[in-house]
């Protein structure tokens, strides 16, 4: 009897053996889920913060390409001491927008910006050289009340819109 007792006891030790293996397995594959959803969630959170920074960066854009446009719209109707104050906002502001992710419209936007300050500075320069006329023959330097514009800047020193 006490054979009998003793094999039904390791038995039973047996099977709460198995149990208690199997408990641990599912405990173990429960605690990898747990794991695997933390680094779910943590590539989502990464993922809403870099849309976040780029829809920030986009609208910086977009804001800086409409100044763009109202500089060019200065520049045309012959505002151009306005025009170069807003470029040189427009300058700084630019160069505070970070590009999260390597934003193809920022760098054209920059680009852009450049060939505005190109135009600006041709333009300014040929207005100054039409304005002061220097005679080196008789030794004068003579300025011009009124200068008249050869044309808009825009087409001259910007490609197409975005």
């Amino acid at each position: 009897m006490q054979a009998k007792q003793l094999r039904t006891d390791i038995e039973t030790a047996q099977r709460l053996a198995a149990d208690v293996l199997a408990k641990a397995a599912r405990d173990e594959e429960l605690r990898q889920d747990v794991d695997d959803a933390r680094s779910k969630l943590r590539l989502l959170e990464q993922e809403l913060d870099f849309n976040r920074e780029l829809a920030g960066t986009l609208k910086q854009v977009q804001t800086m390409h409409r100044l763009k446009d109202h500089i060019q719209d200065l520049l045309n109707q012959g505002h151009v001491y306005t025009a170069v104050e807003h470029f040189l906002y427009g300058e700084s502001e630019l160069g505070s927008i970070h590009g999260g992710g390597n934003i193809n419209a920022l760098a054209l936007l920059q680009h852009e910006m450049g060939k505005l300050r190109q135009g600006i500075a041709r333009d300014l320069t040929r207005a100054w050289h039409d304005a002061i006329r220097v005679d080196t023959q008789s030794s004068t330097v003579s300025l011009q009340d009124d200068v008249e514009r050869r044309g808009p800047i825009t087409p001259r020193y910007l490609g197409p819109a975005c």
